[in-house]
């Protein structure tokens, strides 16, 4: 996925990880407002800190995750995105409005829907 195809939408980054039980238990939610909104101007991204391609790519099947989804694959300590945004536990988010402002980190799904419906 490109940066630019981002432009003009609201834009969920959700950190998280096959083995993260809490992680996973949000994703149905975010499977609801994904499906809800993604037509209006949503775009979610996973990114993942697994290391194993397989219990990812299991993770995101069994899950639904429709949205792409992208993992160095690396152990935690290595992850890039890890660091530069200083994420030190999961699950992890942040929402981004159209033009390119955080409007919330760490959200939980109630919040994530009244964002999403006053933005869109």
């Amino acid at each position: 996925m490109a940066i630019d195809s981002l432009k003009g939408k609201v834009v969920l980054i959700d950190v998280w990880s096959s083995w993260c039980k809490p992680c996973r238990m949000q994703i149905p939610g975010l499977v609801k407002l994904y499906k809800k909104y993604h037509e209006k101007g949503f775009e979610m991204i996973g990114v993942s800190l697994d290391k194993d391609k397989d219990s990812w790519l299991k993770a995101i099947a069994a899950d639904k995750q429709s949205w792409p989804n992208y993992s160095e694959l690396v152990d935690w300590n290595n992850n890039t995105f890890a660091n530069r945004f200083f994420i030190n536990a999961i699950p992890a988010n942040y929402l981004i409005d159209k033009d390119g402002t955080i409007l919330g980190i760490d959200l939980s799904e109630e919040e994530i829907g009244r964002v999403l419906k006053n933005q869109l």
